[in-house]
């Protein structure tokens, strides 16, 4: 207790100076107050500037955000046009190539079909009779006159050019022992020296069209005998796909006349024929798309 007091005890010197001195901050901070009372607009000024410092400073940084990402957006929007100017060069690129290959497609068809046109001419004094056996050291000559005679045939139009047996085989191994027994089809071709001759062997057998193998020679078989002319081969898979359409479409008449192919409904008079030129003319008429090879 008498330790506090002796730390507390002052003398009435420091008491009085003590005293002065908090009576002058008093004073001071009421001259303070004062003064701000007397000016406050001064002090809301400083404030005002200072916040004002504070925005000017954000929006100079949002300035430059902006500017930055300008300048990025002018760099995308550069590129942007540059990809699609190289799109539309692109695009009319492709353009000029499909209609140069369309062109090219046409042009390849139209020679396709011009070489058809010729080597169909050439065989315009051709047939292929189907169904005659073929025998050991057979004699063609003698075969074709036997058929002639059959058929009532003058000696004149059954002179001919050249005349030989063609077989017509599976690709696969060709050299094979059985190769004879794989033939896919075995015809005689016969040239004539005329297209007239040639016409009169597919008239004559429109007359004699049941005529066999067994009626040229009694040794054959009884194979019916086919006498057709001699197509190529681009107008004979016509003509093959063009006898499926008759079949299915239930079209009477299918045929050949020199080198042409027709077809025809019926034999009324209403009932007209119509020329077959090329597989696009079969898949148009094919409707019901009932002829798979047609759309392969």
């Amino acid at each position: 207790m008498k330790t506090n007091l002796k730390r507390s005890w002052k003398c009435e010197n420091c008491l009085s100076q003590e005293q002065e001195d908090l009576e002058s901050s008093c004073s001071d901070t009421s001259v303070l107050i004062e003064a701000e009372a007397a000016n406050p607009s001064k002090s809301t000024d400083e404030s005002l500037s200072r916040k004002m410092d504070r925005v000017l400073k954000k929006i100079g940084g949002m300035e430059d955000s902006m500017k930055f990402y300008n300048a990025n957006f002018e760099d995308i929007k550069t590129s942007m046009e540059e990809f699609v100017k190289s799109m539309r060069e692109i695009k009319e690129e492709n353009e000029e190539l499909r209609n140069e290959n369309l062109k090219l497609n046409r042009e390849v068809n139209y020679l396709k079909s011009k070489v058809n046109m010729i080597e169909q001419t050439n065989l315009d004094t051709t047939i292929e009779i189907k169904g005659i056996p073929e025998t050991k050291n057979e004699d063609i000559n003698t075969i074709l006159k036997d058929l002639a005679d059959k058929m009532n045939i003058s000696e004149t139009d059954r002179v001919f050019e050249s005349a030989f047996r063609l077989k017509i085989f599976n690709a696969t191994s060709p050299d094979s022992p059985s190769r004879r027994n794989r033939a896919l089809s075995e015809k005689v071709i016969v040239k004539f020296l005329t297209r007239q001759q040639k016409k009169i062997w597919t008239q004559k057998k429109k007359e004699f069209k049941d005529i066999t193998a067994t009626d040229v020679h009694p040794s054959f078989p009884n194979n019916k005998l086919y006498i057709n002319e001699r197509l190529t081969p681009q107008n004979g898979t016509l003509f093959c796909l063009a006898r499926k359409f008759g079949k299915e479409y239930e079209h009477k008449f299918v045929w050949t006349s020199n080198g042409n192919i027709y077809v025809k409904k019926d034999d009324t008079i209403a009932s007209r024929a119509y020329r077959i030129t090329d597989i696009n003319q079969l898949q148009k008429m094919d409707t019901r798309k009932a002829i798979h090879e047609l759309h392969n």
